[in-house]
């Protein structure tokens, strides 16, 4: 597959994912036709706008450093290829924070990458030191929870999903004087 860069659409490239649609018994509107297109699209931006492969492989060994596998970078790469221009202090801080303080495993994290490009100082301590109190006081049980989608939700509905609704819940729990 050539992925000249310049060239606009690159005939192989158009090829490629004719010839994908064919054997793979897609149509161009099936969902699994798109998903190909887009991860086509996002190996072009990849190969076309990533840093040199000895940044991607020093990146690489420094996820090794948590437990990834070739797969898991890869993955993380597909889902995220931001990923591999986050400082190296970033990752290390975000990846200790997320596997030691929070326990979630080094392969999730690889299956959920968008978290390594969010704030540790804003967003993620924060949101786990809110979800350690209501897990401390047995509001919410852990396995109810999904990390991710914790981290992944906007400020003002995780506010009001965990904040305010046990803020009112707690008060009503106190007992009086």
């Amino acid at each position: 597959m050539s992925l000249g860069v310049g060239s606009g659409w690159d005939e192989n490239l158009g090829n490629y994912y004719i010839k994908t649609q064919d054997t793979c018994g897609t149509t161009s509107r099936s969902g699994r036709f798109l998903r190909i297109g887009v991860e086509i699209i996002q190996y072009f931006v990849l190969m076309t706008y990533a840093p040199h492969e000895s940044r991607v492989e020093q990146k690489f060994e420094l996820f090794q450093q948590f437990g990834w596998s070739k797969g898991d970078f890869v993955a993380a790469i597909m889902r995220f290829p931001n990923c591999v221009k986050i400082s190296d202090e970033k990752i290390k801080g975000t990846m200790n924070y997320l596997v030691n303080n929070v326990g979630l495993q080094p392969h999730a994290i690889a299956m959920q990458p968008f978290v390594l490009g969010l704030s540790l100082e804003k967003r993620i301590k924060p949101r786990n030191m809110v979800i350690s109190e209501l897990l401390s006081k047995e509001f919410v049980k852990k396995e109810d929870l999904n990390y991710f989608q914790i981290l992944k939700i906007k400020e003002c509905v995780f506010i009001d999903k965990f904040v305010v609704k046990f803020r009112q819940v707690s008060s009503l729990l106190k007992p009086s004087p």
